[in-house]
């Protein structure tokens, strides 16, 4: 089942543990909808019901791994995806919420970085899942940042070699978007 926005929303509220913690998630999922709704403007063999559903519950797992901290940010996107499954969401919407985080991890990723996650690649394949993703990152607090803050970012957090494969993420989403 691919929930309505409104239902999306409602599965929001039911895993939300209190409102404030609603509030921060919801605003920042909706920015990311927002964004990633007007890359897919440039796609046109994206599904954009898909992504603006996928982009609303991307972080459900938020509530489950709130920031801060490395081990929860890595955490929250399969924490996600297992809530949407127990709902019997369309697995397109639960992989999005899987395959989000970054811009993907990969088997490799997590047995070299010892991650704890299943050692399973964890990276956007779909159209819709690069959007998410990408739209995603953009988000910095409340504010629309840029491609270079995410790759300085990435860099810094990360490791320099993360910050060169995310510069090689968004010359794919470039060709995506025909630009």
């Amino acid at each position: 089942m691919i929930p309505s926005e409104k239902e999306a929303i409602e599965l929001l509220k039911k895993y939300a543990p209190d409102e404030k913690s609603f509030r921060i998630v919801f605003s920042h999922c909706r920015m990311v909808k927002d964004i990633a709704l007007r890359v897919a403007d440039k796609v046109p063999q994206a599904d954009k019901e898909l992504i603006k559903i996928g982009a609303l519950l991307h972080d459900m797992g938020r509530f489950i791994y709130p920031p801060p901290g490395m081990e929860n940010a890595v955490k929250h996107g399969l924490a996600g995806a297992d809530l949407l499954r127990n709902e019997r969401v369309d697995e397109a919407i639960c992989n999005i919420t899987e395959r989000h985080v970054g811009i993907g991890i990969s088997k490799q990723d997590i047995i070299g970085q010892k991650l704890p996650l299943p050692h399973v690649d964890l990276v956007p394949v779909t159209v819709e899942e690069k959007i998410v993703a990408y739209a995603d990152n953009l988000v910095f607090g409340h504010k629309e940042g840029t491609e270079k803050m995410v790759e300085e970012r990435f860099a810094k957090e990360i490791g320099p070699e993360y910050g060169i494969r995310t510069r090689k993420f968004h010359d794919m989403m470039h060709k995506l978007m025909g630009l």
